[in-house]
């Protein structure tokens, strides 16, 4: 996709969107100029804004992994009626069981399907900080090189100021010309040097704000490299809404919020479904000498919470979504 940002400049050196390698660890900057190129991947790789958004999505795959886990059984051991003058289980009702909660009414596949939707949107996000982190480098970028090609004119407009005035001044002391051009002069040389002085203010910002967006404000670049062009970019604007409807990871992220939203309501009406919870035990009746199975079942009976709060809620963010 093709990103535009001056209305009349566009940046030669502009290339791919995302680096062609991993980012080297060891990569240093300071006090050499970088390339548009370097400039992205090193803010790909070290903008905090955009490693938020990664830990973001780090823990969205955390938690799609624990809604896939089932939940663990329950052991149990037990001694009843243990004698008071023999401590120990010869005489006492021991039981050995097991308890495992079963997950009822599809809640288990919803959670999964929330949490795997959850995923995708906070990839489309970390897709969008990419993209606005690109494009902010380049719009910086750019006026690094504006600044640049400002200071080198306002340098060589100071040079011929400064042979302007000596020439004057030379005329002056062979008689061939009046005090007031050489004041003349010297006043044009003295707008060139603030000039310059103003230029190089201009470079110095502009080169710490690159280096924001990069994500090394602790760092010094010595300039950029690379031209800018005055032909402008081609512009369509009914292709660029075509490209942004089907390619705009924000948009993507929008629509991921409304199946969250709808998919975590159905969740809540089916959390009115009790899970069931089903045991299976050994029992010793020492003092008859009797082996005992045991099974059984228990299910919530949902008289009086039965989920209304999170399902007025759900209804809610499902709307606003």
């Amino acid at each position: 996709m093709r990103l535009f940002f001056l209305p009349g400049f566009r940046l030669s050196a502009f290339g791919k969107d995302l680096p062609a390698k991993a980012p080297d660890q060891n990569d240093q900057v300071s006090n050499k100029k970088i390339s548009l190129e370097e400039a992205i991947r090193i803010a790909v790789e070290k903008n905090p804004f955009l490693q938020s958004t990664r830990d973001q999505l780090e823990a969205s795959l955390g938690s799609l992994r624990q809604s896939k886990l089932y939940p663990n059984p329950v052991l149990e051991f037990l001694a009843e009626e243990i004698p008071e003058d023999e401590i120990g289980l010869n005489q006492s009702q021991n039981l050995v069981a097991v308890t495992q909660p079963i997950i009822t009414g599809g809640k288990r596949g919803l959670g999964i399907r929330v949490s795997e939707k959850a995923k995708e949107k906070d990839e489309f996000d970390r897709d969008t900080v990419v993209l606005n982190v690109i494009a902010d480098t380049k719009k910086v970028f750019s006026g690094v090189i504006g600044d640049q090609d400002g200071l080198a004119i306002a340098k060589e407009t100071e040079k011929i100021a400064k042979g302007i005035y000596e020439s004057e001044n030379l005329r002056f002391e062979a008689g061939e010309v009046a005090i007031t051009n050489v004041l003349r002069a010297e006043v044009e040389w003295s707008k060139a040097r603030n000039l310059v002085s103003h230029a190089e203010g201009n470079l110095q910002n502009s080169l710490k704000e690159l280096q924001t967006v990069m994500g090394i404000p602790e760092e010094t670049i010595g300039g950029v490299t690379g031209m800018l062009m005055s032909r402008p970019g081609e512009l369509s604007l009914p292709e660029l809404e075509l490209e942004m409807s089907n390619n705009q990871p924000i948009l993507k992220a929008s629509k991921k919020n409304m199946e969250i939203a709808d998919t975590q309501l159905m969740l809540e009406k089916r959390q009115v479904i009790p899970d069931i919870n089903v045991s299976a035990g050994y029992k010793r009746l020492s003092a008859e000498n009797l082996d005992t199975v045991q099974l059984g079942v228990e299910i919530p009976a949902p008289f009086f919470n039965r989920n209304q709060g999170n399902i007025q809620k759900g209804k809610a963010l499902s709307k606003k979504s």
